[in-house]
This record gives C-alpha cells, sequence and structure tokens, in this order.
C-alpha cells in the first residue's frame, strides 16, 4: 500500500496497513475487531479464492459484515494446490521490485491468452458469485471498485457503493511509494463508506 508501516523504501509488506481504510472504519463502526484478508497484489480471481476458504474455515461468520474492494480486472492468478502464483501486466512490460512470482508466466499469459473483455466477464462472474453466495449465507455484505470500472453486464445485480477510491486519491498526497492512496485519502476513503453503509449496518 506504501503506508508507512508496511513500506520499506521499496516494496509494501506482507500484512495489510493499520493505516488503511479497513482499519479507519473499524474506528468509525465502533467495533471491537476487523479482519482485513487483503494482500498484495490479489486478483479478483484470489479474492474469490481467499472469501471462499475463510468461509469454510468459519473465519466469516453471520453476524459479520463483509466489504469486498474488487481490484484491477486484468491482474490475474494460478492458484496452484500449495501456492497462488501472482501475474501482472506490468511484469511484462517492465521490471518491477514488488514481482515475487515467474514473470515467464506472465509473459506467456498477457502475450498469448489475456483479453480485455474477458477479464471484464470473469470479474462481473466473481462478484455475481460472491454476492449471492454470501447474500445465501445472510451475510450483510458491500462492494466497491479500487478504480472507477462499471459493471458492464446487464446480467449482473451486485450493488455498489458510490465510494471512488481513484477521486479521493486524486484529493490527497500519495503514499511513500508515490502511487498508492496516502493515510489522509484512506481517512477520507472509510469516511465515504462509513457514510453510505451506516443506515444499514445499525438496522
Amino acid at each position: 500500500t506504501g503506508l508507512s508501516d508496511c513500506w520499506d523504501g521499496s516494496m509494501s509488506g506482507k500484512h495489510p496497513s493499520k493505516l488503511a481504510w479497513p482499519n479507519r472504519l473499524q474506528n468509525l463502526m465502533n467495533i471491537t475487531m476487523i479482519k482485513n484478508f487483503s494482500g498484495g497484489g490479489q486478483s479478483n480471481k484470489e479474492i474469490v479464492y481467499t472469501i471462499q476458504k475463510e468461509l469454510s474455515k468459519g473465519t466469516i461468520k453471520q453476524d459479520d459484515v463483509v466489504i469486498v474492494q474488487w481490484t484491477y480486472p486484468d491482474r490475474h492468478c494460478i492458484i496452484a494446490k500449495d501456492r497462488v502464483i501472482q501475474l501482472y501486466p506490468y511484469q511484462v512490460e517492465r521490471r518491477h521490485k514488488e514481482a515475487d512470482v515467474d514473470k515467464r508466466m506472465s509473459k506467456v499469459h498477457y502475450r498469448h491468452l489475456h483479453d480485455n473483455y474477458d477479464v471484464l466477464y470473469q470479474t462481473a462472474t466473481h462478484q455475481d458469485y460472491i454476492y449471492h453466495k454470501l447474500k445465501q449465507l445472510n451475510i450483510k455484505q458491500f462492494h466497491m471498485f479500487v478504480d472507477s470500472t462499471a459493471n458492464y453486464f446487464e446480467w449482473s445485480d451486485v450493488p455498489f457503493l458510490k465510494t471512488s477510491i481513484p477521486h479521493i486519491r486524486a484529493l490527497h498526497p500519495k503514499a511513500l511509494d508515490n502511487q498508492h492512496p496516502g493515510e489522509q485519502a484512506h481517512i477520507e476513503v472509510a469516511k465515504s463508506i462509513y457514510k453510505e453503509i451506516e443506515m444499514s449496518i445499525n438496522v
């Protein structure tokens, strides 16, 4: 994330920052515990995989409030038996210090298999699946985009929050990596989310 508690000058840490919007939102909601399952470089496919794992372990319970921040559609991953191999377009375009995966797999994927329309379809399918899975389990949920991606498919009925991270990021200083939203931006994102969900979570 590039925030001060997880930035070593060259790459982000392996654990979610306590300065990011989830912990800021925890304070606004006045709750004692927050479970942040995010990880650096996750694709939407890996987000689905993570939610499925936590549901199967019983970590996500019926009285929880789940907020899913969907990421950039062009990220991808291979879910192997013993690890998740993360693939990114920038591994093909340029060298990147955070690339801790097999770059050759990224090169093959993005040069020969990747399609812009296909990733939008996959993203909508992932979102639709998780929305209806959590709805079936009667778990209160909210969904948001990390960018300005719209819901392109009429068949997808996933409701999204209006909070715009790109808009808020543009109004405040960036994080230490000069890419991600800075601390003040995360504070404002948390305020915006809380304003949208306050009525629903207090019902």
